[in-house]
């Protein structure tokens, strides 16, 4: 476990390691739980008077979700993953706030049954004003990475949306990220034996394509790989010194090598996609910047 703390510290400078981060990662697991799951403004209504007779089922939920939120606040980032264990509890109590509130109307229980399902505007609704505030106050939020980070990441989920659409609209049209047209690039042009650097996510083309995958700390000049992909991450300005490192091994390779660049139909994201909900794309991402693959041929010349 100490090792995988290390890797994410390691991975982005954002991670917190102080005391500090049990908290802070307690009161982000409640943000992602109003803004997904059950919607904190409603909790008073947990003290319906027709929920007394249930006060001992329903003080035994909200103790089994507050042990597992403190138990997720020890991992090194406030994933709504971990805290899965939950999501079955809270529909629940949220269940019998529906069916209390309005115990007498089922116009009125439907109603708003579908309003939390079809809708996020009680979850986030109250948080609006918040938003709009933070927005006009945003130079105080910008002063360091955590804080800037933390303003995004409030920004960006306080907004009115539907993920039951947004699901549907996923089902319906079939994803298609830079790793499928990548697939579907090598089995065409790769061979088996071929050597490959990819700068992220290479273990999908280890299982799919018939390419050896080379890491970063293993490319040599002696033995360039047969194929490079770039899929953004050496294009960024400001890179970390392993990624530094990497990049002027890349740079050596292609300046006593000669390669031929192919740019794929596929937009530079430096993920495929990802299953945390406040960052999963539900339709295909668009950039007009595309993966650029790099064929090693025969003879030396400099790479333009």
């Amino acid at each position: 476990m100490s090792r995988i703390s290390e890797f994410y510290t390691s991975a982005s400078s954002l991670i917190d390691t102080s005391w500090w981060r049990f908290p802070k990662h307690f009161f982000a697991f409640l943000f992602q739980t109003n803004n997904y799951i059950f919607p904190f403004i409603l909790a008073p209504f947990l003290f319906l008077s027709g929920l007394k007779p249930q006060r001992f089922q329903v003080s035994l939920l909200v103790l089994c979700t507050v042990s597992v939120f403190a138990t997720a606040s020890l991992h090194s980032i406030p994933l709504l993953q971990y805290i899965s264990a939950c999501i079955p509890l809270l529909f629940i109590l949220l269940a019998m706030i529906v069916y209390y509130l309005f115990e007498k109307s089922m116009v009125w229980q439907a109603a708003l049954m579908l309003t939390l399902i079809a809708s996020n505007f009680i979850h986030v609704a109250p948080l609006i004003p918040l938003k709009q505030w933070a927005e006009l106050s945003s130079e105080k939020f910008l002063t360091t990475g955590y804080r800037g980070d933390a303003y995004r990441t409030f920004t960006r989920e306080a907004e009115l949306k539907s993920e039951f659409y947004q699901y549907w609209q996923e089902l319906s049209h079939r994803y298609q990220g830079p790793l499928d047209e990548l697939v579907r690039f090598f089995e065409t042009h790769g061979k088996k034996g071929e050597t490959c650097y990819i700068d992220n996510e290479s273990e999908v083309l280890a299982v799919l394509s018939p390419l050896q995958m080379i890491h970063g700390e293993d490319l040599n000049f002696t033995s360039p790989p047969d194929w490079i992909v770039l899929r953004g991450n050496q294009r960024n300005p400001h890179l970390d010194a392993m990624n530094l490192q990497i990049k002027k091994k890349l740079d050596a390779i292609f300046f006593n090598n000669n390669y031929e660049k192919t740019v794929l139909n596929a937009p530079v994201k430096r993920i495929n996609n990802s299953y945390e909900i406040q960052i999963h794309r539900f339709r295909s991402p668009t950039s007009s910047k595309k993966v650029h693959v790099y064929r090693r041929i025969a003879g030396n010349s400099d790479l333009s």
